[in-house]
């Protein structure tokens, strides 16, 4: 038997089990017929070696195109991942949420945050390759790992800690606000994996206040804090922080009657009288010349007042 001519190991088994069927009608000849079995078993041993030895070849060379088959799908796996991981720096954690369920229903492993995308690089990053790329902070200099850069728009890319630094500068006033770069705002949630909780709520609350066309803050001095308009009524204004309530007119610590700095209120209150109007809601006046000078339109008189009293 010419073990060279097999090719596969599934030839190279069936030839060793008819060598050891072989082997055994040997030994049952040297019992039954008395046949010396030296040279028959000789024979068969090197027809064995020879086809152990061709097994352990074909062998070695599936293993090692198996191992190029790992390295090629490897490195593809890895170039199509690089962009991926780039993007997962700006989602949104909704986004990142699909992402995770997508990776549970196919079984793959958890993805994780940005935190935990360095120790995904060198986990797959085989022995001799070389290492994951590392970019350069464009405010302190040092470089860091794609999981602790955040990349803009602008191709400009901050590490953590700047990127916290630049946020807090602005909440604090040292800095424009919203915070940005190249005159364009920073999204937050390019920013948010960056940012510590705390600083995320209170840059959503700046960014709720910087909207607000007419801001109301707190009549409480020790506070002062701004009040969102779901907590903003017609009469008052609630501050959720020191729970007082503020006149949502003046400004001042809530209180009955006419505000007491409102002196367009006390002018139009004369100017009605002098013309017999009489009021017939408390305030409303004010409210409604304001609204009319706004908007350069006359208000009819019976509409605002009908008696002063």
């Amino acid at each position: 038997m010419d073990s060279s001519q097999l090719t596969d190991l599934g030839s190279i088994t069936a030839a060793l089990q008819i060598l050891d069927a072989d082997t055994e009608q040997v030994l049952e000849d040297h019992y039954l017929k008395s046949v010396s079995p030296i040279r028959a078993l000789d024979n068969l041993q090197r027809q064995k070696a020879s086809l152990e030895e061709r097994a352990l070849v074909i062998l070695n060379e599936q293993l090692d195109e198996i191992q190029e088959q790992e390295q090629a799908v490897l490195a593809e796996y890895r170039a199509r991942r690089a962009p991926l991981l780039q993007h997962l720096t700006i989602l949104s954690p909704s986004a990142r949420e699909i992402i995770q369920r997508r990776r549970d229903e196919l079984g793959l492993d958890p993805l994780g945050d940005t935190e935990g995308l360095a120790d995904l690089d060198e986990a797959t990053t085989p022995q001799g390759e070389t290492p994951p790329r590392v970019y350069e902070c464009d405010s302190c200099g040092e470089s860091f790992p794609l999981s602790e850069t955040m990349i803009l728009a602008c191709n400009h890319q901050y590490c953590r800690q700047c990127t916290r630094r630049m946020f807090n500068m602005s909440l604090t006033g040292e800095t424009t606000f919203p915070t940005a770069c190249c005159k364009e705002s920073i999204p937050l949630p390019t920013a948010r994996d960056f940012l510590t909780p705390e600083s995320v709520l209170a840059y959503e609350a700046k960014v709720v206040e910087q909207a607000t066309p007419e801001k109301i803050h707190c009549s409480n001095r020790r506070c002062g804090r701004f009040i969102p308009p779901e907590f903003v009524g017609p009469e008052e204004a609630y501050c959720t922080e020191c729970a007082v309530h503020t006149c949502s007119r003046c400004q001042f610590a809530t209180h009955s009657g006419d505000c007491p700095t409102d002196e367009g209120l006390v002018q139009a209150l004369e100017a009605g009288l002098a013309k017999g109007w009489q009021r017939y809601v408390a305030r409303v006046l004010g409210n409604f010349a304001t609204s009319a000078q706004s908007l350069g339109k006359r208000v009819p008189a019976p509409s605002l007042v009908t008696g002063l009293r």
